[in-house]
C-alpha cells in the first residue's frame, strides 16, 4: 500500500465517526483533511469538491462500522490553488482546512450524486438511502 492508503487509512480510523458526523450537517463548507501529498473531503464536502473542481477524484468505498458506502474526493496537493481558487479559507493548519463556498448543499442533489457514485454497492446488497 502507498503512503497516501496508509494515511488515508489512519485518518479514517482515528476521525471518521467525527469526520461523518460534521458532514451530516454540512451545508456550504468544505472540509479537507491532509493525507500525504493529497487533499480529502468526504460525503457533502466531497459533493461541493466536485463542483468547483472537475479533476478531484472519486472513490466511494464501504467502511467497517458504517451503515452506507461514503463517497471521498481527493485532490492534489500542488492542485489546491486551481481547486479552490479565491473562496474563503475559514481554518488552515497543516493536516485540516476548511472553505466557505457560499452555496448551501441542495439535498436532492446530493443525495442523486451520492447515490451515482455508490451505485457499485447496490449489487451487494446495499440499499439506496
Amino acid at each position: 500500500m502507498n503512503r497516501f492508503g496508509i494515511e488515508l487509512g489512519r485518518l479514517m480510523e482515528n476521525q471518521l465517526s467525527d469526520i461523518l458526523f460534521s458532514e451530516h450537517s454540512n451545508r456550504e463548507h468544505i472540509h479537507l483533511y491532509r493525507a500525504d501529498n493529497y487533499w480529502v473531503a468526504f460525503e457533502r464536502s466531497a459533493f461541493h469538491l466536485c463542483h468547483i473542481y472537475a479533476k478531484s477524484v472519486i472513490n466511494a468505498m464501504k467502511v467497517f462500522r458504517v451503515s452506507l458506502p461514503i463517497v471521498v474526493a481527493s485532490v492534489e496537493d500542488r492542485e489546491m490553488p486551481f481547486a479552490v481558487g479565491g473562496m474563503e479559507c475559514v481554518k488552515r493548519t497543516f493536516a485540516e482546512r476548511i472553505y466557505k463556498t457560499g452555496k448551501p448543499v441542495n439535498g436532492k442533489s446530493f443525495k442523486e450524486w451520492h447515490y451515482q457514485n455508490t451505485i457499485v454497492f447496490q449489487d451487494a446488497g446495499y440499499r439506496r438511502s
